[in-house]
């Protein structure tokens, strides 16, 4: 029992130490670690998201396409949660192979699944900056605020349109951050 549940938990390690490599820019090391959590219960979907990160990260768009796609299709069969990422990652290639309407469906699926999550809204955003798309990008940083219950007079959304250099969508967001401040009383 506990000799059993200690190599799951040093096997379950390689998700972590994948996820941080990934982060500190470390591909090999990531690339290394996510297949050997692969195989553990709970593990092979954040594992295989993880995969299909680093595959991005070498220009390997198809591969993490493909990666992420055989994902989608297991969580489902197995009727398992879906990861967080998963739709994420999956609009992020397809937003690098220019098929926006499908990346588009992606990031929308990662927003409905985890509404607290500003990458996807931001990468959905970044899709919507096509001129033809503007008043879409503006909705989707409008659905940021709305979902996630800011408190803060520079909002998220404000942030990432002056990331985006929108300075007029920026300043619109930090308007509404600070007329729900006034709004509570608290004047933040």
């Amino acid at each position: 029992g506990d000799e059993a549940g200690g190599r799951l938990a040093g096997r379950a390690s390689h998700l972590i130490l994948g996820l941080s490599a990934r982060a500190q820019g470390d591909l090999q090391s990531a690339a290394r670690e996510a297949p050997a959590a692969m195989n553990i219960p709970g593990y092979r979907a954040p594992s295989q998201v993880l995969m299909a990160q680093v595959l991005i990260k070498q220009e390997r768009l198809d591969d993490a396409l493909r990666l992420i796609d055989q994902t989608v299709a297991e969580v489902h069969e197995a009727h398992e949660d879906v990861p967080p990422l998963l739709y994420f990652v999956r609009g992020d290639v397809l937003a690098r192979q220019n098929e926006f309407d499908a990346s588009i469906a992606a990031f929308n699926e990662e927003i409905r699944r985890f509404p607290h999550d500003r990458d996807a809204y931001a990468s959905l955003a970044v899709v919507y900056l096509d001129p033809a798309r503007r008043a879409a990008a503006n909705r989707t940083m409008e659905r940021l605020v709305v979902d996630n219950a800011y408190h803060s007079g520079d909002t998220p959304a404000g942030q990432t349109f002056s990331q985006l250099a929108d300075q007029q969508g920026a300043t619109r967001e930090r308007g509404r951050g600070r007329d729900s401040g006034e709004a509570r009383g608290d004047g933040r």
